[in-house]
């Protein structure tokens, strides 16, 4: 008899390989073989999960043809069974998968579309907290150096190699474009779902400093990064452009060493934002 945690393990890998003796031989026949009856089982996780990620890359699927999607899914499912309870859940890595898939090797873009669509099936999902209107930073206390906006979860970023934005604007039709430009371009990418969903493009500056307050990043800290990508970027235009676009959800506070200019720079902000 196996031990709980062999029986468990033994049963994964029987979904994805070959069903191990020990295994088997806990398996009752009632009329038809244990391998024939664990096969049943596989095949209908592996059509299960295969529709999952159908559902969460439509377009990928469209553009590699929906038989050579399925193969290139039995590949990912075999590398890459489900680790949370739930399904929606599924797929996050799909797109790196890709990246390193042989057949696919000549679609450069492909796992860039792949990476879009997975951040909009997560923008869609996600909560939707309250949004703080400009106002709130009219009681903050602190050095706004200091200071963190929390950004909505309903808000993505991505930075790809080619126009995926446009790739996947052109495949919501039912038919195929007749003609797509896939020329390398390096773009900066928000994907949102405010009520409806909304993918713009953003300037490197912006980006960078929308992404950085997106991973924790204080504000001097973010403002330093967006001053890094460019001249033309200004905090205060920025700050106001996260709160009227409904992105800030909180604000909190995390001391941390920012460049002199950079706390001189916001040094000012409450009395800009009354």
């Amino acid at each position: 008899m196996l031990a709980l945690t062999d029986l468990q393990s033994a049963f994964g890998r029987a979904l994805i390989a070959d069903s191990s003796a020990a295994l088997l031989d806990l398996i009752p026949g009632d009329g038809l073989e244990a391998c024939a009856r664990l096969a049943v089982y596989r095949n209908n996780v592996v059509t299960r999960l295969t529709a999952t990620l159908r559902g969460a890359f439509p377009v990928v699927c469209r553009l590699v043809d929906p038989r050579f999607f399925d193969y290139a899914a039995l590949e990912y499912i075999r590398s890459s069974l489900p680790i949370a309870a739930s399904l929606g859940q599924y797929g996050e890595t799909f797109p790196a998968f890709l990246e390193r898939f042989p057949p696919v090797a000549d679609l450069q873009y492909l796992p860039d579309v792949a990476q879009l669509e997975w951040l909009i099936h997560v923008v869609r999902r996600a909560a939707t907290p309250q949004s703080l209107a400009i106002a709130a930073l009219a009681t903050w206390s602190g050095d706004p150096a200091d200071l963190g906006l929390a950004i909505s979860p309903r808000v993505q970023y991505l930075y790809a190699r080619f126009g995926v934005d446009h790739i996947w604007a052109a495949h919501q039709d039912p038919d195929d474009p007749d003609t797509l430009s896939l020329d390398h371009e390096d773009i900066y990418l928000q994907v949102a779902h405010q009520g409806h969903l909304e993918i713009r493009r953003l300037e490197p500056s912006s980006w960078t400093f929308r992404r950085a307050l997106q991973g924790g990043a204080t504000l001097g800290e973010s403002v330093g990064q967006g001053l890094s990508r460019g001249t033309g970027f200004d905090p205060t235009i920025e700050i106001a452009r996260l709160f009227s676009d409904g992105l800030v959800v909180a604000l909190h506070e995390q001391r941390t060493e920012v460049r002199t200019g950079v706390r001189t720079m916001l040094s000012p902000i409450k009395k800009v934002y009354p």
